[in-house]
């Protein structure tokens, strides 16, 4: 009876494993598309500034 107790814990030590798992990677994706877009902002923000700086 003790062994189909530890195949349970293993079981759900491994679900709750790949549920992290799955859940950090999804950050990171979020993180990169983050990233690059906030980039993409920059860009355009430094690029309208340049073009609508006064000329001396």
């Amino acid at each position: 009876m003790g062994n189909a107790n530890n195949e349970y814990l293993f079981l759900a030590y491994t679900i709750v494993w790949i549920v992290f798992m799955v859940y950090a990677w999804s950050l990171s994706r979020r993180q990169s598309r983050l990233t690059k877009e906030l980039e993409e902002i920059k860009k355009r923000v430094l690029a309208k500034d340049e073009h609508s700086a006064p000329k001396v």
